[in-house]
């Protein structure tokens, strides 16, 4: 090879070996961490909205709104995402008449014609995990499968994210929610499992969404739909909202498209819903912090 070759290939090596050294570093989010002040003041919010009944009170609404103010004192991108879970809040959590869209039980998902997943671009549906009974899914999981597998059918271009670990007693073989959800998806419902990605790690509503939304941004993905049942589905929103806003300011915009409802036995009184969403939330909130 000519000395001109030589050192045009040399150069070359050189360029390829700095992006792989500093580029692509460069390209990777860092974690969102709070500031442990804004904590402090966001944890003072869930333990007013758990103490407090919830007919809105004016001295609630001031209360609320100034430790809003004081966490923009501190930092504007932890007040964006308070501001964002209280509007879930309100618009979820406290609204008595949140509009559930629910699976009406055929091979299709005709509910969700009109959710605008058709204009999303990259979607997928999330399908929240139940306890396994000795390594088995029990009723109310099969539901919410019934249910993704139809909306999977529906839009064959969307992703599954099954999520939830081993959980239940008996469970010796240490079965998981999510590898027993893909077995019943491909195996009893057809859903191609290449479709599908698995989270079987997650044990609680909180571990959930957090996998979830690791999953979609390994795959590209900007848009989804959360399957579960519909005692369940305000508090997966509250916790997907409050994890949707912490991936926008990490640079990762996420939006929840719609809710998608399998309704059977099971129900759970909405005050405690509500509890259980709070409780969980100061989790979700812990885990992102703190920053120094």
């Amino acid at each position: 090879m000519r000395t001109g070759g030589r050192r045009i290939l040399a150069a070359a090596l050189a360029a390829v070996t700095f992006l792989m050294l500093f580029a692509a570093p460069a390209e990777a989010a860092e974690r969102y961490c709070f500031q442990r002040k804004s904590i402090k003041i966001l944890k003072d919010i869930t333990g007013l909205l758990k103490k407090e009944n919830l007919k809105e009170t004016r001295s609630r609404q001031k209360k609320i709104a100034a430790d809003l103010e004081k966490i923009r004192k501190v930092s504007e991108t932890d007040y964006a995402i308070a501001e964002a879970i209280m509007d879930c809040w309100e618009n979820v959590m406290v609204n008595e008449d949140y509009p559930f869209i629910i699976y009406g039980g055929g091979e299709y998902a005709p509910e969700l014609e009109d959710s605008g997943i058709a204009e999303c671009g990259k979607h997928a549906f999330i399908v929240m995990g139940y306890a396994l009974s000795r390594g088995r899914m029990q009723p109310e999981l099969k539901g919410r499968c019934d249910a993704a597998a139809a909306a999977a059918r529906s839009w064959p271009d969307s992703i599954v994210i099954c999520t939830g670990g081993a959980t239940g007693g008996s469970n010796p073989e240490s079965h998981t929610e999510a590898g027993e959800m893909k077995e019943y998806l491909t195996g009893e419902c057809g859903i191609d499992a290449e479709r599908i990605f698995t989270d079987t790690e997650a044990k609680i509503t909180v571990d959930n969404v957090i996998n979830a939304l690791a999953i979609m941004k390994e795959q590209d993905v900007h848009a989804c739909t959360v399957v579960t049942s519909h005692y369940h589905q305000r508090w997966s929103q509250m916790l997907i909202r409050a994890m949707a806003a912490i991936s926008r300011e990490e640079g990762y915009p996420v939006e929840i498209i719609a809710n998608y409802n399998y309704k059977g036995s099971e129900s759970v009184r909405l005050e405690t819903g509500r509890g259980m969403a709070l409780n969980q939330l100061d989790m979700l909130i812990s885990r992102f912090g703190a920053a120094d």
